[in-house]
């Protein structure tokens, strides 16, 4: 599947019109420069968003080999914007937004609120519009692959290949799972920093399973692909909606412990694990054996 990416890139110059045309005609890609910061747009193809935009940046380094990629540009827009893009007028915008026209497809929250106007996320509002036959057919990634992608350019592990997938299940406990991905965003994967051999996590990305307490280990584990060894679980802990990530492993790893030496078995849950964590009998850094 085809993606597109707008990055917020530095180290280049949009006055390098050697530059532009070399991403241009190698990869459609187009360099801009906007409140004096750049950005660049390209497609790239994948299974997936994650893996599509490891695949557009590793692009981007082999034509721009000065460029740093710093993260993904979320695409903001407002009530004019949308209406512009969707060449309906504001009024109309605003109907959808409040819910007054397609009402059995709630309009996605707003993402913030810049002035006195709201703002959504452009992905999120283009997934809506094609469900009123509007939307744009070009794929872009979702809230939770942004996050992911934003984590791995921050942290990189170009040794490694390092990516992370997240997983979120559409059941009931749907808008909670979405939080706790939501909640990711500003922070790292403390246990993917940890796995140092190829090995260990067979190459592949690294599962982030966003959980809740009631969730059973057995199914996390059984959200890992054919061959995968390592799953990550994010689950919302105490009154404050803290996020830990708590590792899980289907093999023995370097410092990893054994289901019954935390004092659980194979029925437990999510919640178990944390409680282990809580009460002292397993470290927040160790990786529990299934």
């Amino acid at each position: 599947m085809e993606y597109e990416f707008t990055f917020v890139v530095d180290g280049v110059d949009v006055e390098d019109d050697a530059l532009v045309c070399a991403l241009f005609d190698s990869l459609d890609a187009m360099l801009v420069r906007t409140a004096g910061r750049h950005f660049v747009t390209l497609s790239a193809e994948g299974p997936g968003a994650i893996r599509a935009a490891q695949t557009a940046v590793a692009a981007l380094a082999t034509v721009a080999p000065a460029m740093r990629v710093i993260r993904l540009d979320r695409d903001l827009v407002g009530i004019a914007d949308i209406a512009e893009r969707t060449k309906r007028t504001r009024q109309n915008v605003t109907q959808w937004a409040h819910g007054a026209r397609h009402s059995k497809q709630p309009f996605p929250l707003p993402d913030g609120v810049v002035g006195c106007s709201r703002v959504w996320l452009w992905s999120e509002v283009n997934t809506w519009l094609r469900t009123i036959d509007l939307g744009d057919p070009i794929e872009l990634p979702s809230r939770e692959e942004m996050a992911a992608i934003d984590y791995a350019l921050a942290f990189p592990r170009q040794d490694l290949g390092l990516t992370l997938e997240l997983h979120i299940a559409a059941d009931e406990h749907e808008r909670e799972r979405h939080e706790v991905a939501r909640r990711l965003m500003a922070k790292a994967v403390a246990h993917a920093g940890r796995i140092s051999d190829d090995d260990v996590y067979g190459g592949g990305p690294i599962l982030v399973v966003c959980a809740v307490c009631s969730d059973s280990l057995a199914w996390v584990m059984s959200q890992l692909p054919l061959g995968g060894k390592l799953a990550v679980v994010a689950v919302s802990v105490g009154d404050d909606g803290d996020v830990w990530e708590l590792g899980l492993s289907a093999v023995p790893l370097p410092g990893s412990v054994p289901l019954e030496q935390a004092g659980l078995d194979c029925h437990a849950s999510v919640g178990d694990l944390v409680r282990a964590h809580s009460s002292g009998r397993l470290d927040r850094q160790t990786v529990l054996e299934m």
